[in-house]
């Protein structure tokens, strides 16, 4: 830890203090310090001590000190300037560069017995306000300065995002500056419902919502836009939220630091003169704090959690740390391991509509503490207790439902094996005919691709109905159908599926999977890490898909998170900021947009880049079937219109196996000729151009096709030259596509092909076969059934008892 202490204050305005009988806090920036070293650019090189957020009593004065004397109680302000320069003279000393803070590297903190600081930056505590208040008046002036750079005033509506300590001490800034009406949004219910107890008028959830939805949610509660929006989370999508709600001509103000590079939607700001404002810490605001305090406008006394002696002081990191015992209006939200909040998808039967008799099954999503009692699915949904079914996904890639034994009940949600995103079925305790079990009380059924088919009996075999029509009006489509031993061969009951999408006009609603190619290291950890990340969201059908060339067994990977209804007006900026609020993106901490590609999905490969971040969704002429996957990049890059995106993976000599695959950008402005590409693909590698052959790979016929700089083309009829072009046949070279490299000093080899490639022609052909033997079978045993009913034989092709139609309209 280190320290060091504002040496050019002349010695004579020194105030001493001693902190036996007094307090300090412990911020996140602390334990940030403390855990990596650094934050952001100030980098602890040397011993520091840590705190900030100080008080003392004074046990010695300087010379020229006339407002303390010792034993006075002080409230310590850690921000004091070693020179006066323009920022001081304009009021503002918080922005001078030069500023001494403490516990901000080089400059030390007063988290230690005896502490030695500016007199002009001690403030004498009234006999009313004690140690623990005048502690909390740091992280208090942040919520001040927030609303003083944009003056909240009698009657405004404010918005305040994020529900976390800053904006609690914000919301209880604004209420009492004479805000009418606040509104607090964070995405835990937890906070949100503390918030509510000190004084919030509505609060609102985040969960899927994009900016501009929750912006017309908190417009809708408070009857108009907030004249003022504060943000204390830093988070992209709240910041956006905000600009998005503020009224038009008022302001946006900026406190929380989150990555250093977001998208903002600032052309929207523009037209509506929303101004932006920003904040960094505080100035001028002790002294109206520590009056706050002392008329009791404010009570801050249930923000402190915990009291440790400075003996244990590593104890009380490890406490902040972990995040234990977080308390607000004095009742505790346990924020450890063992009591995560947990989203829920609780399915349960529900009438279709007022009056009818036909029940229909809906998915609806509910958070939960981890350590509470399953048996509160029942309270959440205020249906009386029945049969709970759980969905998990065991290792043979099957989705099995479980009846929860009636004694499991009082078990907790983490001791049941739970996880973020888990199913849970809720079933009447009498609804054994309808029961979707089996009278073992285990259901396992294949999943296909995004939707399941499920069984039970639909058509009976004296029915005289040769189509069923079944409206689908969820998102996981429930099928069931059992084919009976009666139903002669040759009938057939037609089942027409329509798929209704509750989709807005004007919008998508597309399919989101996560892509990480295997490019970050020599194994499979990377994509190991990023398992482990989604797998409390496993429910949502993640699987790998196979095929890819390399090395490794499955370098395309997608996971599936969810789907996302978005507007057409969209800019794909905006739809990149609205995956990172989906639950599982979320766990991996994204820093920014700008670290993100999009692509669209084809055949569960990668197809096509989108690019260009401010151009409309509409623009990309995306079909209402289309599936993006997400690609996480190691740092920014910015693709011209004429860059194309290559995977390229250099040979290893002597073995049929490929290196790990590395991005080449590659201009074409020049042109897509071979030549270029080769010259690209040397300079890349830093090899002789003369010394490489590069092919294109082609994973559908696992073959490898030889790029040559010689390969010209003689028109049949004008009879002459064409250049060569990699953009049309036979290479149809696009972004993504894989480009293997033969470095001919050690491989002279001609041939490009892997073990891999070897094994997936001889399971094509196989597949080949076995659906021609099955075809064979099929045409024998219908010729078979015509001879035996006395009909004349004739070519036709194979019938089958149930055909089924998916049609998809919007």
């Amino acid at each position: 830890m280190v320290l060091s202490v504002a040496k050019r204050v002349p010695a004579g305005l020194h105030v001493y203090h001693t902190l036996d009988d007094a307090l300090v806090g412990i911020c996140g920036s602390d334990v940030h310090y403390w855990e990596h070293g650094r934050i952001g650019d100030f980098v602890v090189k040397k011993p520091m001590v840590l705190g900030y957020e100080a008080t003392g009593t004074v046990t010695k004065v300087g010379p020229m000190v006339k407002h303390l004397k010792p034993g006075d109680r002080v409230a310590i302000e850690p921000g004091v300037p070693r020179e006066i320069n323009e920022f001081c003279k304009i009021g503002r000393y918080n922005l001078t560069p030069s500023i001494f803070f403490c516990a901000t590297p080089p400059d030390g903190g007063n988290l230690c017995r005896f502490y030695k600081h500016s007199a002009d930056f001690c403030y004498k505590l009234p006999d009313g306000v004690t140690f623990e208040e005048g502690a909390l008046i740091e992280p208090l002036s942040v919520g001040i300065y927030a609303c003083h750079r944009r003056s909240v005033s009698l009657g405004n509506k404010v918005l305040v995002c994020g529900a976390g300590p800053v904006g609690i001490v914000t919301l209880l800034v604004a209420k009492a500056m004479g805000a009418s009406q606040v509104v607090v949004t964070d995405l835990s219910a937890s906070w949100l419902t503390k918030a509510k107890e000190v004084g919030a008028d509505f609060t609102i959830q985040v969960a899927k919502e994009t900016p501009q939805e929750i912006a017309s949610k908190v417009e809708s509660l408070l009857g108009s836009k907030p004249e003022v929006t504060i943000d204390c989370s830093g988070a992209e999508p709240s910041i956006q939220s905000g600009i998005y709600a503020t009224h038009s001509g008022r302001t946006s103000v900026i406190v929380g630091m989150g990555p250093e590079m977001i998208s903002l939607p600032l052309v929207h700001a523009a037209v509506r003169e929303v101004d932006i404002k920003g904040v960094f810490r505080y100035c001028n605001t002790w002294l109206m704090a520590v009056s706050m305090l002392a008329s009791k406008t404010l009570n801050v006394k249930h923000l402190v959690t915990h009291r440790f002696p400075l003996e244990k002081a590593v104890e009380a990191f490890e406490t902040a740390k972990k995040g234990l015992g977080l308390k607000v209006g004095g009742v505790q939200i346990q924020t450890g391991f063992d009591c995560e909040p947990l989203l829920l998808h609780i399915l349960h039967l529900e009438l279709s509509g007022e009056g009818s008799e036909c029940e229909q099954l809906v998915e609806s999503p509910h958070v939960f503490p981890a350590n509470a009692e399953v048996g509160t699915v029942f309270t959440a949904l205020g249906t009386p207790e029945g049969v709970l079914l759980m969905n998990s996904v065991e290792s043979t890639d099957e989705e099995c439902w479980t009846a929860i034994p009636q004694e499991d009940m009082k078990k907790t949600f983490r001791e049941q094996g739970l996880r973020n995103g888990s199913l849970i079925l809720v079933q009447d305790s009498d609804s054994d005919d309808n029961s979707l079990l089996s009278k073992q009380g285990r259901w396992t059924s294949s999943m296909n691709e995004l939707n399941w088919l499920q069984v039970k009996n639909f058509c009976q075999s004296g029915s005289e109905e040769k189509q069923v029509q079944i409206a689908v009006t969820m998102h996981t489509l429930f099928l069931f159908f059992a084919l009976g031993t009666d139903i002669h061969p040759g009938a057939e009951l037609e089942v027409i599926v329509e798929e209704t999408l509750s989709v807005r006009d004007g919008h998508l609603k597309m399919p989101i999977w996560w892509y990480q190619p295997e490019r970050l290291s020599g194994h499979r950890e990377s994509w190991d890490h990023l398992n482990c990340a989604f797998s409390q969201g496993s429910s949502w059908g993640a699987a790998p898909t196979q095929g890819a060339p390399g090395p490794e067994p499955a370098e395309v990977s997608l996971l599936y998170l969810g789907d996302m209804e978005i507007s057409e007006e969209a800019t794909l900026a905006e739809l990149k900021s609205k995956a990172l609020a989906l639950p599982s993106v979320l766990k991996l901490a994204v820093q920014s947009t700008s670290l993100l590609r999009v692509w669209t999905v084809e055949s569960k490969r990668p197809s096509r880049l989108l690019r260009t971040g401010w151009r409309q969704l509409k623009e990309y002429r995306l079909g209402r079937r289309t599936e993006l996957c997400l690609e996480l990049l190691q740092k920014e890059e910015d693709l011209g219109p004429r860059d194309v995106l290559l995977r390229t993976q250099l040979r290893i000599p002597g073995e049929r196996a490929y290196s790990l695959a590395k991005d080449l950008v590659w201009d074409t402005t020049r042109g897509w000729t071979a030549g270029s590409l080769r010259q690209r693909v040397a300079d890349f590698y830093s090899l002789p151009v003369e010394k490489i052959e590069i092919a294109k790979y082609f994973p559908e016929k696992f073959e490898w096709l030889p790029i040559s700089s010689w390969n010209q083309q003689i028109a049949k009829r004008k009879k002459k030259k064409n250049q060569d072009t990699l953009q049309g046949g036979p290479y149809y070279l696009k972004d993504g596509d894989t480009i293997g490299i033969k470095n001919l000093l050690f491989d002279d080899n001609d041939d490009f092909s892997t073990i891999r490639d070897d094994i997936g022609k001889e399971n094509q052909k196989r597949t080949a076969l076995e659906k021609k033997k099955s075809r064979e079978v099929q045409r024998t045993q219908s010729s078979d059934v015509f001879s035996n009913s006395g009909m004349p034989t004739r070519p036709r092709g194979p019938e089958a008892s149930l055909s089924i139609h998916v049609a998809s309209f919007r």
